[in-house]
């Protein structure tokens, strides 16, 4: 009997041993969901999950985008902009896929964001956010950026015409022409400003603002040629005919004016030459400026009026 209880005992503390060192557990399978299937290749695997083809269906040239390997704790707020303009001109550069533009612009946000926490009131950090913004079609973040560096340095008339500018890219003429008529009461001889300002003021309808606006940098038969061009690409041919022929009564020499008002009547081709001449139309502008373009109702026909150096 002694030893029926020995063996007994002995079972008993295997089987506790047995089961007690058992660490993974078998849990019953769920009824109502649906198993893996090791057959069904992964959705995250796929190389079609945001695919980097274009539009022909084939892969563009691939371009690896590295991430940030410089120590930025060494280097100075304005070198990080400029690494991060570098990055907003790579991302726009033409053949860039979806897939690469975005690493790109993703890099330019860190490093601009990187310089901001090292110097919140960095102007070449602000500027180019800003720009990367308005490049990305971001009107909201772009003005809240400007606007930012605006409260940082009240005194600095160049970001209050870069505002106008950026506005003046989604064609809020308002808010372009309020801005830039706030940079002028900062530096009212600047010809840049009112350039920009009289273009402004000519798409959005304000003609006689715009004529009184060119004529404070140029002669009147400049300002007539200018309204002229403005109102042909608003597709307003008999007003520009008007002011071709006003003109012309200012300076009958104004060749430019001559040839348009020859092609208005049907007599010639149109001519190949800028708006105005070019000492006359070419701002001074730095290579991270907001571009200034054309409203999209002129249609196809945009010749650049005052023309940026960054697109």
């Amino acid at each position: 009997m002694d030893e029926l209880r020995k063996l007994c005992g002995w079972i008993v503390l295997l089987s506790l041993g047995t089961f007690g060192c058992t660490r993974h557990e078998i849990m019953p399978q769920q009824r109502g969901l649906p198993q893996p299937n090791p057959d069904r290749p992964s959705l995250l695997k796929s190389s079609n999950l945001f695919s980097a083809k274009g539009s022909d269906g084939r892969n563009p040239p691939r371009s690896e985008i590295p991430p940030v390997r410089e120590k930025s704790e060494g280097l100075k707020p304005e070198t990080d902009a400029a690494f991060a303009d570098a990055d907003v001109d790579a991302a726009f550069s033409p053949n860039r896929s979806a897939v690469q533009r975005d690493a790109l612009l993703d890099r330019a946000r860190l490093r601009y964001q990187t310089a901001l926490k090292k110097d919140p009131k960095s102007k070449p950090a602000l500027l180019g956010l800003a720009r990367m913004y308005a490049k990305s079609g971001d009107k909201e973040r772009a003005a809240e950026t400007l606007q930012l560096a605006i409260r940082y340095h009240p005194e600095d008339h160049e970001l209050l015409f870069r505002l106008g500018t950026m506005y003046a890219q989604f064609a809020d003429w308002p808010a372009a022409i309020a801005a830039c008529e706030k940079a002028l009461q900062r530096d009212p001889e600047n010809r840049t400003y009112l350039k920009t300002l009289g273009y402004c003021q000519a798409v959005s309808g304000q003609w006689e603002s715009a004529f009184a606006t060119m004529l404070r940098i140029m002669p009147e038969a400049d300002a007539r040629y200018f309204l002229g061009r403005v109102l042909l690409d608003l597709e307003q041919v008999e007003a520009a005919k008007s002011q071709m022929e006003l003109a012309l009564r200012a300076n009958p020499d104004h060749a430019l004016a001559q040839q348009y008002l020859r092609r208005l009547c049907g007599e010639a081709p149109p001519p190949s030459g800028e708006l105005l001449p070019a000492e006359q139309t070419q701002p001074q502008t730095g290579n991270d400026q907001v571009p200034l373009t054309p409203p999209s109702s002129i249609g196809a026909r945009q010749p650049q009026l005052l023309p940026g150096t960054v697109q």
